[in-house]
């Protein structure tokens, strides 16, 4: 297939957009934690939705790896009226499936984002570079090496939301990053001219 004709998202990951609307008659105020987990149950992002006065609809940007995902909406506060319900959209707000708030018992939504894009393991196991720079978790910290024996040099671990984690240079071809502050979920991590995805597990 010819690569501008190519439906998958460029790797390694694509934006998705997690959202809350009040679709009742009343005022929903309050916030609402959500979180989004990929198939192994692990926390592949999470945030905080509000709505109250003039504030009917409120979302966040995420990048996320193509796959098999869940998500749930927890209210922070008692009900006050109206019928918050939580979603996903893609860029062009093209929206996903739906499920309505519960103050009883969370109810997660299940959806498949770009499945037939994923590759083995769900599409965010943590993977090898083409030029043969590893990352691995081995309990609470990732080892890093570059197999070409060449310096790591810079190295950087951003989270999904594309926040810079830690950032170190490395003049060695191999590396030990501590990540146990970090929690669990899917990270980038670059080194050099090098990105890899990983997913770290508490």
């Amino acid at each position: 297939m010819d690569a501008s004709h190519d439906p998958c998202p460029a790797p390694p990951c694509a934006t998705l957009i997690p959202t809350i609307q009040n679709l009742g008659g009343g005022i929903s105020i309050g916030t609402y934690e959500w979180t989004i987990f990929d198939s192994d149950l692990l926390v592949a992002s999470s945030g905080q939705f509000e709505l109250g006065f003039g504030m009917e609809y409120d979302a966040d940007t995420i990048c996320l790896a193509p796959g098999s995902y869940t998500m749930v909406a927890t209210p922070n506060d008692q009900p006050t009226g109206g019928a918050p319900v939580f979603s996903v959209a893609i860029e062009g707000f093209i929206s996903g499936p739906s499920q309505n708030v519960s103050w009883i018992t969370p109810v997660p939504m299940p959806f498949d984002f770009y499945l037939p894009c994923a590759d083995s393991d769900n599409g965010i196991a943590t993977s090898v570079s083409p030029s043969g720079l590893s990352a691995v978790q081995q309990g609470t910290s990732l080892q890093l090496q570059r197999i070409d024996g060449q310096p790591l040099g810079n190295v950087e671990l951003f989270d999904v939301q594309g926040r810079l984690c830690f950032q170190t240079s490395v003049q060695a071809n191999s590396a030990a990053i501590p990540v146990v502050e970090f929690g669990s979920g899917i990270f980038m991590l670059r080194a050099g001219r090098e990105v890899v995805r990983v997913v770290l597990a508490r």
